[in-house]
């Protein structure tokens, strides 16, 4: 499932969460930007490539994903909003896609959300 390949890719100290019907949040500790966006890149990856056979059909899916990161000023709930944003974007940009969100700050990444996404 998406979520296995999640959990598979993610670190043992980061968090995996379902947060709505097709959506994931995952949390994640002591990461810079750059650091999240690769791992991003990586669930992104790693689910495009792993298929089920279901009745002699394979299936796939893609995923688009949004990255935030705390700032000073932020709750909880804006650090969501800001990924909420960001995997909007992802979806609007053409899907299968990682976008974060607009601060050029190398702040800690605590948040990002994974959208899955269409069957192929």
């Amino acid at each position: 499932t998406v979520a296995d390949v999640i959990q598979q890719t993610v670190r043992g100290s980061d968090m995996v969460f379902r947060y709505g019907g097709e959506e994931f949040v995952v949390l994640l500790s002591s990461t810079h930007v750059k650091g999240a966006l690769l791992l991003a890149e990586r669930i992104r990856r790693n689910i495009e490539i792993n298929s089920v056979s279901c009745n002699g059909v394979t299936l796939s899916a893609t995923v688009s994903l949004g990255v935030s990161w705390l700032e000073e000023c932020d709750t909880g709930l804006t650090l969501f909003q800001k990924a909420d944003s960001a995997l909007y974007e992802a979806k609007a940009g053409g899907r299968n896609c990682v976008r974060h969100q607009q601060s050029e700050s190398d702040y800690n990444v605590t948040s990002y959300k994974v959208g899955t996404a269409s069957s192929r």
